[in-house]
């Protein structure tokens, strides 16, 4: 049994992304955690239609989906984009992080076969109407 299956999150992170998730934009909620410092913190946090987890929206990826859908946060609602993990700066060093971007145009999958696309617990799940895409190129 991996340590994450004995302490589930209900937050997304790097490790539970191998390559990349296609995900659609439920809305965005201020919740209430701890913080770094151990005091509660207000962030928020983007939820995803047919997911269980979430993600703790930091200010990149808020910027990434203001300029992909504008500054309204009430927009995001009903938006696709993709959810991948990357080497990203944090402090003096290089650690796991997650980002969004763009999802590709919906095209119906070759030969008629069904695309996998990746459960952030592992599972594979079939997805008629989506074409899996390469990993993003390192910076």
């Amino acid at each position: 049994m991996k340590l994450a299956d004995l302490f589930p999150s209900k937050y997304f992170k790097a490790a539970d992304i191998q390559t990349q998730l296609l995900v659609t934009i439920g809305g965005l909620q201020m919740e209430n955690m701890p913080g770094r410092s151990g005091q509660m913190e207000t962030k928020p946090v983007l939820y995803f239609q047919g997911q269980d987890r979430s993600l703790v929206l930091n200010q990149v990826n808020a910027n990434t989906l203001a300029e992909l859908f504008g500054e309204e946060t009430d927009d995001w609602a009903g938006q696709r984009v993709v959810l991948f993990s990357t080497r990203v700066p944090f402090g003096n060093q290089m650690t796991d992080g997650l980002r969004l971007k763009a999802a590709p145009s919906q095209q119906p999958p070759r030969n008629g076969q069904a695309a996998q696309l990746q459960h952030p617990r592992g599972r594979t799940e079939q997805h008629p109407q989506v074409e899996l895409f390469p990993p993003p190129e390192e910076y």
